[in-house]
């Protein structure tokens, strides 16, 4: 049980009104299911095309030190054009990490969210009310993406505000105290 008024409360009444109108929450959460998987492939193919970059810039660096084996470019020429290949592997080197990062992060979000919708069909056959508070708090867990905690002013008094990011909703802005879990 949560107690009225609190974060808890607000998050879990949430939670309830997805499972009790669970259509909308489901299509939000196949169309994004489907940008992520769009992203997935976009990234998955920036990466193979860096990957054969490297592999040409490698074939490159072969390329040089062979024509420089045979006598065909000079010593200062060989310096220089492997400082160039060089350059260019750190950028390739640079993006294609930034790029397994990203991919790592979509991949978690996509699963995620694939756990959400899961999780949603799964909420509806259960009932709330035998639900240990364990088990509410790995379900919120679940299906929250983060909540943000903000110092604001009301009326010339301090509050706070809580903007609260679903996996699959825009943002939730809660504004009032009393967030901590209290005995029922």
């Amino acid at each position: 049980m949560t107690v009225p008024g609190t974060l808890e409360h607000w998050v879990w009444q949430d939670v309830v009104g997805f499972r009790d109108n669970p259509g909308q929450v489901i299509e939000q959460l196949a169309d994004q299911l489907g940008t992520r998987e769009d992203e997935t492939r976009r990234l998955a193919a920036e990466i193979s095309d860096l990957d054969r970059a490297a592999s040409d810039l490698q074939r490159q660096r072969d390329r040089l030190l062979g024509l420089y084996r045979r006598g065909g470019i000079s010593d200062d020429d060989l310096d220089q054009q492997l400082h160039q290949v060089s350059l260019e592997e750190d950028d390739v080197s640079s993006s294609l990490s930034i790029l397994r990062s990203k991919e790592m992060v979509a991949n978690r979000r996509a699963a995620k969210m694939s756990s959400a919708k899961d999780v949603l069909a799964e909420l509806r056959r259960c009932d709330q009310e035998s639900m240990s508070w364990e088990a509410r708090r790995r379900l919120v867990e679940l299906l929250v993406s983060e909540i943000k905690i903000t110092s604001i002013e009301v009326d010339g008094k301090p509050d706070v505000q809580a903007d609260v990011v679903y996996t699959f909703t825009p943002i939730a802005t809660r504004t009032g105290r009393g967030s901590s879990r209290r005995s029922a």
